[in-house]
C-alpha cells in the first residue's frame, strides 16, 4: 500500500505552504480533495481527489476507491475549522488518531469555548449568545460600549463587528446575518446563533498555536 497524506482545506490560498510540511514529517504522498478537481485540478500536491472537502460522504467514498488501488491514508488532516468535523469522523472510521466529538465541538462553537474557559478559570471576555433582534436588545443592557457582534460558529474574523453604540450594534447584527444567510449552508454552521461580547482594547493580539492529541497537547508557537 502507498501511504498519503489528505489535507483537507490545502486548496486555499496560502494552505498550500502545509503541502511542505506534509514532505518534511515522512516519505508521503500529500493529497487535497477538490470539488469539481478534474477542472479545478492543483498540480501543486501529488494527487487531487474529487470530493468536497466539507463533504464526508465524498471523501470516503473516494478513499475507499483509491484503497482498491492501492493507496491508504496515514491521516487526514483539517487546515481550517470548517474542515475539523469531517476529518475527525474519517480519522475514527480508519482507525487513525482523533480527538472525542466534543472536542471539535467546542473548537468550532465560540459559547462552549467561553463556558469551558470559564470553568477553568481561564480569563475570558464576558459573552452572551442570542438568535435575534429582540433576544440582542435585552442582552445590551448587560454590557458597556464599544461591544463585538459575531457569528457564534464561524470563522475566518467573517461578520465580526465593532459597536459603540446600539444602533451600531443594531446595524452590526444585520450585517453580520446577513453574511450567515449568505455562506452558512455552504460552510455547515449556524445562520441564527449570535454573541455578544466585551471589547477588549489593545495593541497587542497574538495566536497561541497548539498541536493537540490523544491525551496531550503541545504549544507550538506563538504568533504576534
Amino acid at each position: 500500500m502507498t501511504e498519503y497524506l489528505l489535507l483537507l482545506g490545502a486548496d486555499q490560498f496560502l494552505r498550500e505552504h502545509a503541502y511542505a510540511g506534509g514532505k518534511a514529517i515522512g516519505d508521503f504522498q500529500i493529497w487535497t480533495a477538490i470539488q469539481n478537481a478534474k477542472y479545478k485540478y492543483n498540480a501543486y500536491f501529488d494527487f487531487c481527489i474529487d470530493a468536497n472537502p466539507l463533504s464526508y460522504e465524498e471523501i470516503k467514498k473516494e478513499i475507499a476507491y483509491y484503497q482498491i488501488q492501492g493507496y491508504e491514508p496515514k491521516s487526514i488532516v483539517p487546515l481550517n475549522d470548517w474542515t475539523l468535523e469531517v476529518a475527525n469522523q474519517l480519522n475514527r472510521d480508519y482507525g487513525l488518531p482523533y480527538l472525542e466529538p466534543k472536542v471539535i465541538k467546542a473548537c468550532r462553537n465560540k459559547h462552549i469555548m467561553k463556558s469551558l474557559f470559564e470553568k477553568a478559570n481561564i480569563p475570558t471576555a464576558k459573552s452572551i449568545q442570542f438568535n435575534d433582534a429582540t433576544e440582542l436588545k435585552e442582552c445590551i443592557k448587560e454590557f458597556t460600549f464599544p461591544v463585538i457582534i459575531k457569528p457564534m460558529d464561524f470563522g475566518g474574523s467573517d461578520g465580526v463587528y465593532l459597536a459603540n453604540n446600539e444602533k451600531e450594534c443594531m446595524d452590526a447584527y444585520r450585517k453580520s446575518k446577513q453574511i450567515m444567510e449568505t455562506y452558512a449552508d455552504t460552510f455547515h454552521v449556524s445562520k441564527n446563533k449570535f454573541l455578544i461580547e466585551i471589547f477588549i482594547d489593545s495593541d497587542d493580539e497574538v495566536s497561541v498555536e497548539v498541536l493537540c492529541g490523544h491525551h496531550f497537547y503541545e504549544v507550538i508557537t506563538v504568533t504576534e
